[in-house]
């Protein structure tokens, strides 16, 4: 009622929260929010009126002084050993409760603990208010200091280091190895972030109490196990180290010393600030370097790596492969034993002598196991291979190095062009823009960052922009009154033009691929006449080689999107025996090549035959029929449907079955797409002439777009029963008998004669010779389905030595009219045909 009273300023009842909240929010810094919020009160907020005069306030001090480095050294929290008192967190025990709970040390006195609570006494509740008391404890003796500039927690307590106690600590990744002792912390850094080496691992046993110290001796002995298999430190590096983490008696910090080497390049705690810029090391700095030589040795050595280096360009050896296969070990160590190097040296037909072997190995040697760095080595001999890169440090201020050179400008942008390109993009695909940055713009505020705004365009199917690209795209559409915004919703307006009218629309459609250049219109005159010729050259060969071209560029295409690279054009040429010189190879490059990639589809528009593409891109049934057999047939409907009741006898499949499940108001009409999704599930194999007359003449007079299933179906099914036959009892019902396929086999009347002036040939010399034609056919019919393949046919008459009886027209027409399909395959029923040779023979 005493804070209601006092913060009724209205006088009506009312509490004005407003006032009270910023009383309350006075004690914390705003400008700070690292999540120590007691480090922020201030210590008139925190701290009870002090009823104690100078004497006993230096008193205190000096207890709290002792308590803290007892604190320090067993590990021991103040606010832990309270906190079962204080159920409600407010900070505040009673004497009694603090006197209990009191953890030491011993020498301290209960008159010295009774000051202690007058210290911390508040007089208006009567309670102790320890958390002030673990607040003194844990700030006596200045700011708390620690590698890297984070506090290091040891057994729970926080281990602290004072000014005075020993240097301060840089952090890990901030060294500039100014001092011996940074020079060796960096390189043992370095040595320990390589091998993933667990420092603490190796110093915790001997810290039973879990202070975060030890003793000299002890420290030494973990640090000789940590790193001697790794790094190679002499005693006088050692006792650096130990000096640099040592306290003032005696003992040694290991747990600061690994705190530095476990936050090597990296921020402890990163997650509560993630913006924190992390420093990571330069490129190539923690691989294997070379060792080095005395001046003379260095020069010979050189020689030996130029003569190598001028053998491996004039025989074009990859050496990489040969070594890898000998680099089988667990973690592959890029390293090879020198045995090894020998016999690939050998292998490799590379003449070095034992003097020179030895320089090798000294120079490219590991000091750590002995193995020989070969990806060093290559990168000495072979210019092409490239196996570390050194990146150089940072000119420091003042330094007397050459200022670099500052980058080159970023070539201008046409903005309308690239826009025009991606809405043709757009248009193209029916894209949603609006969807792919809205979840990054939650507030729906119409700016998102330009990070976001990136992620956004490489959702939108343009991860490959170019800097300058979307550096021009940022800057036109950034944000006036935030930095580094960039507004989406004016970009998505100006993207959605691209829809605004038929015209532009029609222009989208137009423009030529990305990056394509109209060679029609910029090519000399030599280059046009060079394209010409060699694309009559080449679909020439084509012509008379009979090659199929797209498999092969095909196999390069594993996308499918019509592209390959310029360099697969060139290895699908040289496979297809397609020679082309370099400079028609420039030309075809420079025609048909756009921002994607060179098309081939394009290119085989020009060099092969559309009907020779037509076989291989639609090798089915149907088609397979139409170009072997030349027979085209124009669809009837009284032909589509026998055809279908043949499939549907055969097969005895019901029909309805595949398009009840569309109709779920059992009106017995779905949808024409529908209707053509059940014929696909059923497996009929109709050409899509075939369907649009099926949905022309079933097509439902009360619904347009719809089909009369049930119609159909009772059509169909009626080659197996007669509908509701249980009223006609008296009907007669005939059996549907599977017309043979060989009837369908029209020939014209010439053809005919042709054919049987060709059976009565071959039927003549089967009477003679009295020859056995099915079990030469059957050898090719491993199932037993009565028919074989058209070239099967041609062998099996060539092996009967009957095919020289007829020309090649004659063979074509007699494949015709013995054709028959056989799982979308042209095949020749070889039965009727030797039943058709049997009686002209008789």
């Amino acid at each position: 009622m005493l804070l209601a009273g006092q913060y009724d300023t209205r006088h009506d009842g009312t509490v004005n929260y407003v006032a009270f909240c910023n009383n309350m929010e006075k004690a914390f810094v705003p400008s700070v929010v690292d999540g120590k919020l007691l480090l922020q009160m201030h210590s008139t907020t925190l701290s009870p009126p002090s009823t104690l005069n100078p004497d006993e306030r230096q008193l205190t001090d000096d207890i709290i002084k002792k308590c803290r480095e007892y604190y320090q050294y067993h590990g021991i929290s103040v606010k832990a050993c309270y906190a079962d008192f204080d159920r409600h967190n407010r900070g505040f025990v009673s004497t009694n409760q603090f006197r209990r709970s009191f953890p030491g040390p011993v020498e301290v006195t209960p008159l010295q603990v009774t000051m202690l609570i007058k210290r911390y006494l508040d007089s208006g509740s009567g309670l102790c208010n320890y958390l002030q008391f673990h607040a003194d404890v844990t700030r006596v003796g200045g700011a708390q200091t620690s590698v890297g500039g984070a506090q290091t927690v040891g057994g729970g307590a926080q281990t602290t280091r004072s000014t005075e106690e020993s240097p301060t600590l840089l952090s890990p990744t901030k060294l500039k190895t100014t001092t011996p002792e940074e020079t060796i912390l960096c390189k043992i850094r370095d040595a320990v972030y390589k091998n993933g080496i667990r420092t603490t691992e190796f110093f915790k046993d001997h810290d039973k109490l879990h202070s975060g110290i030890i003793t000299e001796s002890q420290f030494t002995c973990g640090l000789t196990l940590c790193c001697g298999q790794a790094i190679h430190l002499s005693r006088e590096e050692i006792g650096r180290v130990v000096e640099y983490f040592k306290t003032p008696d005696g003992r040694v910090r290991y747990n600061q010393f690994c705190h530095f080497m476990e936050n090597a390049y990296n921020v402890p705690e990163l997650e509560k600030t993630p913006t924190q810029n992390v420093e990571r090391p330069l490129k190539g700095h923690l691989h294997k370097t070379v060792n080095s030589l005395n001046q003379e040795w260095e020069g010979r050595l050189s020689c030996v790596l130029d003569e190598l280096k001028l053998e491996i360009s004039r025989r074009r050896l990859l050496l990489y492969p040969y070594f890898k296969d000998f680099d089988k070990g667990k973690g592959y160590t890029r390293g090879v034993t020198r045995s090894q190097f020998e016999r690939i040296l050998h292998f490799l037909g590379l003449r070095v002598s034992q003097e020179d072997l030895q320089l090798i190995v000294a120079k490219f040697e590991d000091p750590s196991n002995g193995d020989v760095c070969y990806p060093a080595f290559i990168q000495a001999i072979d210019e092409l291979y490239v196996g570390q890169v050194m990146e150089k440090e940072e000119i420091q201020e003042g330094s007397t190095a050459p200022p670099t050179e500052p980058h080159p400008p970023m070539d201008p942008v046409d903005l309308a062009g690239l826009m025009v390109r991606l809405q043709q993009h757009v248009f193209l695909k029916r894209i949603r823009v609006a969807e792919l940055f809205e979840d990054f713009d939650p507030l729906r505020s119409g700016t998102i960052t330009a990070a976001r705004f990136r992620r956004g365009m490489a959702s939108l199917g343009q991860p490959y922009l170019t800097d300058a690209q979307f550096t021009a795209l940022c800057d036109h559409y950034a944000d006036p009154h935030l930095k580094e915004h960039i507004r989406w919703k004016a970009f998505l307006e100006d993207i959605d033009k691209g829809f605004a009218n038929a015209d532009h629309q029609d222009h989208l459609l137009q423009l030529p691929p990305l990056g394509a250049t109209d060679f029609a219109t910029m090519a000399t005159t030599p280059e046009k006449s060079l394209l010409d010729g060699a694309l009559f050259r080449l679909k020439e060969r084509v012509r008379q080689k009979r090659v199929l071209v797209k498999p092969c560029f095909q196999d390069f295409d594993r996308h499918h999107i019509g592209y390959v690279t310029s360099s697969q054009f060139g290895q699908c040429l040289g496979y297809l025996e397609l020679p082309v010189s370099k400079e028609e190879g420039e030309v075809l490059r420079k025609a048909f090549s756009d921002a994607r990639g060179f098309n081939y589809l394009r290119f085989l528009d020009h060099v092969e035959c559309m009907e020779e593409r037509e076989v291989a891109t639609h090798p089915s049934g149907e088609q397979r029929k139409e170009v072997s057999m030349a027979m085209p047939t124009t669809p009837n409907i009284n032909d589509v449907m026998t055809s279908i009741k043949t499939k549907v006898a055969r097969r005895r499949v019901s029909l309805q079955e595949f398009m009840r499940d569309y109709d779920k108001f059992k009106c017995g009409r779905i949808p024409v797409t529908a209707f053509r999704r059940a014929l696909d599930l059923a497996g009929l194999g109709l050409t899509t002439k075939e369907v649009v007359l099926l949905e022309e003449s079933y097509c439902s007079l009360s619904d347009p777009g719809h089909v009369d299933y049930v119609s159909f179906c009772d059509e169909v099914e009626s080659i197996f029963t007669t509908k509701q036959l249980e009223k006609m009892p008296t009907a007669h019902v005939t059996q549907y008998l599977i017309p043979n396929e060989l009837e369908g086999n029209m020939l014209s009347q010439e053809e005919e004669t042709r054919v049987n002036g060709a059976m009565g040939k071959m039927a003549e010399v089967v009477k003679a010779r009295r020859i056995q034609l099915t079990p030469l056919f059957q050898d090719y019919d491993r199932v037993n389905i009565g028919s074989v393949s058209a070239s099967q046919f041609r062998r099996v008459l060539s092996e009967l030595q009957l095919e020289s009886l007829i020309d090649p027209l004659e063979l074509q027409l007699v494949c015709q009219k013995f054709y028959v399909n056989v799982g979308g395959r042209a095949d020749v029923n070889y039965i009727a045909f030797c039943q058709a040779v049997e009686k002209w023979s008789v």
